[in-house]
């Protein structure tokens, strides 16, 4: 189920939210939260919510046996089970065929006649996101950074809630255990006005922004550009990104706001970033923070040498690269950005600066861009289309796409002076109600024609 369409809108939302706030305690508000999410999960496919639920429980049980375990070899074999079981799912759904298939190709080049048998599984929408989320619990028990709850009610909760279930943030349980027990009784009036405010933005910008913006950026239209007309829409593509990524994010802050809890911000103008690394802090910022705190300090971080601490750093984006896709192209996307991490480490050892603001963010915005090639490609027929169309293999071209380029223009200058969602002053007036009330009702004109967030294929 999509955010902007009629059916959750108008009907799965408000059913929602009323027997949400109408349920009498925290228990019953737990209840109806994890049921409207399974709902919600299972109106895509039913059959994957029992490996929503084998994940939840799974690791609900062992955060419990690692917090009474008695020694710390036990805690060890108790958390070593849940990553393993962790990881075990998501390798099996999301890279089985992949490394297959690769495997295979190697072999054949190698004259080897054995293969390894391919699945042709289908990719349960979210289980990247679900998997780190319960996974976080797990080691923050073993870490001693929370107790284990005695509710699986509460755990369920926390793992399938809908407004963050498919495409992030990454929440942890840290941030959102005491919230869950607190539960406000009552609605918030300014709460809700918050979270709607997010909402409404963020479908705007969905409908408006990202679906508006892609035919001009579609890849499968590549192959057929000339240099004039190819150049503009492959830098506009990150922007329809851009757009796509912000628009869920805000739209998942404000489903929790009405919700009475409160989600950590995921994106926060990324484009205004001056370093590669800064980037990251921005762009998908539980993702980042996650693979910071479990992956790269429990390597080492940067306490072992310089040399090592490049190491480290390349290690984390080859995974990023990983979560982000089964293929060769979105693992050559972590690398280029290992890459470009490992750069800046250099340049800072070196005391080499870029001198101004807007030629660091100029650099950091064509480095990103750069990076569509890999990210938007499905295979390397597509990728050797991009470089043949933008190098000349259709001709130069008569002119620009001037709509296409003007639209560049317009994004670029965006990204660097408007505020985010998240930095507007909300007074709730009523001119600002008004001016929601028109971007909703615009909006609507959206949802005629179904355009899945790009992240949800992750």
């Amino acid at each position: 189920m999509l955010f902007q369409t009629f059916i959750f809108v108008f009907l799965f939302l408000p059913i929602t939210l009323l027997l949400y706030w109408a349920s009498p305690n925290r228990t019953y508000k737990l209840f109806v939260l994890t049921v409207t999410s399974y709902f919600f999960y299972g109106y895509w496919d039913w059959r994957f919510c029992g490996l929503l639920l084998f994940t939840s429980v799974v690791d609900f049980v062992i955060g419990g046996k690692i917090f009474f375990a008695a020694t710390l070899f036990r805690k060890k074999a108790w958390l070593t089970l849940s990553i393993v079981s962790n990881l075990t799912v998501l390798g099996f759904f999301k890279y089985w065929d992949f490394f297959a298939d690769s495997t295979n190709r190697l072999l054949e080049m190698l004259g080897v006649g054995a293969s390894a048998p391919l699945f042709h599984i289908i990719l349960p929408v979210g289980i990247s996101f679900y998997t780190f989320q319960s996974m976080s619990y797990t080691i923050d028990v073993y870490r001693g950074r929370t107790q284990p709850t005695q509710s699986i009610l509460k755990f369920l909760a926390y793992v399938s809630m809908f407004p963050q279930l498919v495409m992030g943030p990454i929440v942890r349980w840290t941030e959102v255990d005491e919230q869950m027990d607190n539960l406000p009784r009552r609605w918030d009036h300014r709460a809700a006005a918050l979270g709607a405010s997010f909402f409404i933005v963020g479908l705007f910008k969905k409908i408006w922004l990202s679906d508006r913006v892609f035919p001009l950026v579609d890849p499968k239209m590549y192959h057929s550009l000339t240099v004039l007309e190819f150049w503009p829409s492959y830098f506009l593509w990150s922007f329809w990104l851009y757009f796509d990524f912000s628009s869920y994010s805000d739209m998942a802050v404000g489903l929790g706001l009405l919700l009475g809890i409160k989600f950590p911000q995921n994106f926060n103008s990324p484009f205004k970033a001056e370093s590669p690394s800064e980037v990251w802090r921005r762009w998908h910022m539980t993702l980042g923070r996650w693979m910071r705190d479990y992956v790269f300090f429990s390597i080492g971080g940067s306490k072992k040498g310089f040399f090592r601490t490049l190491i480290n750093i390349m290690i984390v984006y080859f995974l990023i690269g990983l979560w982000h896709g089964a293929s060769w192209n979105m693992i050559g996307f972590g690398v280029y950005h290992g890459l470009a991490l490992i750069v800046e480490q250099i340049g800072r050892r070196l005391k080499i600066k870029i001198p101004t603001v807007a030629l660091r963010r100029g650099l950091i915005l064509f480095y990103w861009t750069n990076t569509g090639w890999l990210f938007r490609s499905s295979g390397y027929k597509m990728t050797s289309g991009f470089f043949k169309a933008g190098f000349g293999a259709n001709g130069l071209g008569s002119s620009f796409n001037w709509l296409t380029l003007a639209l560049l223009i317009a994004c670029i200058l965006h990204s660097q002076l408007a505020p985010n969602t998240w930095e507007w002053k909300w007074r709730f007036r009523w001119w600002e109600a008004l001016g929601l009330a028109a971007l909703f009702i615009t909006s609507l004109a959206g949802f005629f024609v179904e355009h899945p967030f790009f992240y949800f294929q992750f």
